[in-house]
């Protein structure tokens, strides 16, 4: 028997506020990869006797050019791929869940159960702000949802739309599964 889907939750994508963060990480990347490509070219140009006929400055100009472009644009794609795949469909006692993590957008998969849920917590960053988002951290710390740099163990909805009642509604479901049951003891 299928269970009924009582909340289905997809991170929204805006395009600008996307644009603005991999705009600031690609362009470290660029100055990173300028350097660092820079110095293997002129390691193997050195190595085989090219130096001289190899105008450093010029390649690594174009490096730094390509890379501006490049960078940028390789971790705006990688954002919107994960985006379409992260999603959280909530049943009545559990969450199947879907997203990628970072440093290395590791997909991350699986279920957690209402009872393992201790604390949900809401907050907004800095680009969230501008975009009416927030961050949804539901708290898991007996469970392993848990990975190296975290400073929380459980899981994270990132960029859910503000005033759409959802922090609501998954604090709905959780009030009812921690709930204490009325039970009647039979005593004989």
């Amino acid at each position: 028997m299928d269970k009924t889907t009582i909340l289905s939750i997809k991170p929204i994508f805006i395009p600008k506020i996307v644009a603005v963060q991999t705009a600031g990480v690609g362009i470290i990347g660029a100055i990173l990869a300028t350097g660092l490509s820079t110095i293997l070219i002129l390691i193997i140009s050195m190595l085989f006797g090219f130096v001289k006929f190899i105008d450093i400055g010029t390649v690594s100009m174009a490096i730094f050019l390509v890379s501006m472009i490049g960078v940028p644009a390789f971790l705006y794609e990688l954002k919107c791929s994960t985006h379409a795949g992260t999603e959280f469909e909530f049943y009545d006692d559990y969450i199947d869940f879907s997203y990628y993590t970072k440093p290395f957008m590791n997909r991350k998969r699986g279920r957690l159960y209402y009872k393992d849920i201790t604390d949900m917590v809401q907050y907004s960053n800095f680009y969230q702000n501008f975009s009416g988002l927030k961050t949804i951290q539901l708290h898991a710390p007996s469970t392993a949802l848990y990975e190296k740099g975290q400073n929380f163990i459980g899981i994270q909805i990132e960029d859910i739309k503000i005033g759409k009642g959802i922090g609501k509604k998954i604090q709905a479901l959780l009030d009812k599964s921690h709930a204490p049951t009325n039970s009647i003891d039979n005593e004989e």
